[in-house]
């Protein structure tokens, strides 16, 4: 069957047409797919570096943060009560009561009891229960000078009663005064000798 001029440029323009629409499909439009991903990958990593760089300009404030923070905490844990065992802490303080309580005459302490010891990450809180009689005026120095010593010291607890009605100033008092230890590490275990403390009734 022999075609006419005119149906033969209507079946080469049919197949342009389907050659056209092929490649569009399968090569054009893939590939215009492919730099839309490729630019918005560009995008996205071009913002990841400018964050980087935008740390980058902050690490010489991050680090003198980090060093001033670093000096804040070796500063307070060299407040915090020395012992390797939460027994030779609790003879620190109470070493450090009865100090403070020869200041201030006038203060008795009848009993000491040595709560149980709690971990709070590396450091150890120990906790001591003392009972008193002092007068109001110096009971309250007393409490004063617990907390602004050199070991760091916090009273936790205070209960007050007056034995005595004719004497309100006479005051009995049951304090918990707690403190912090650094937990030792391995180089820091070393025979350690046990602070001199005078025993007391209630004294566990």
């Amino acid at each position: 069957m022999t075609l006419s001029s005119r149906e033969r440029n209507s079946v080469i323009i049919g197949l342009g047409a389907v050659l056209l629409f092929l490649g569009l499909q399968y090569l054009a439009l893939p590939l215009i797919d492919q730099r839309k991903a490729m630019s918005n990958q560009i995008e996205v990593k071009a913002s990841i570096l400018q964050q980087y760089q935008a740390r980058l300009h902050m690490l010489p404030s991050l680090q003198q943060e980090l060093a001033e923070r670093q000096a804040r905490l070796e500063e307070t844990e060299q407040r915090l009560i020395k012992g390797l065992t939460p027994a030779l802490g609790a003879a620190r303080v109470q070493l450090i009561l009865d100090d403070l309580s020869k200041r201030q005459k006038g203060i008795a302490i009848k009993s000491t009891r040595v709560l149980d010891s709690e971990a709070q990450g590396n450091y150890t809180k120990i906790a001591m229960r003392i009972a008193l009689t002092a007068q109001t005026k110096l009971l309250t120095d007393f409490l004063y000078d617990i907390e602004h010593q050199p070991a760091r010291l916090s009273v936790s607890e205070l209960t007050i009663r007056v034995p005595n009605p004719k004497k309100p100033r006479d005051l009995r008092a049951d304090i918990v005064i707690e403190a912090l230890m650094r937990q030792p590490s391995e180089k820091d275990a070393k025979p350690e000798q046990d602070p001199k403390v005078q025993p007391r009734s209630a004294t566990a």
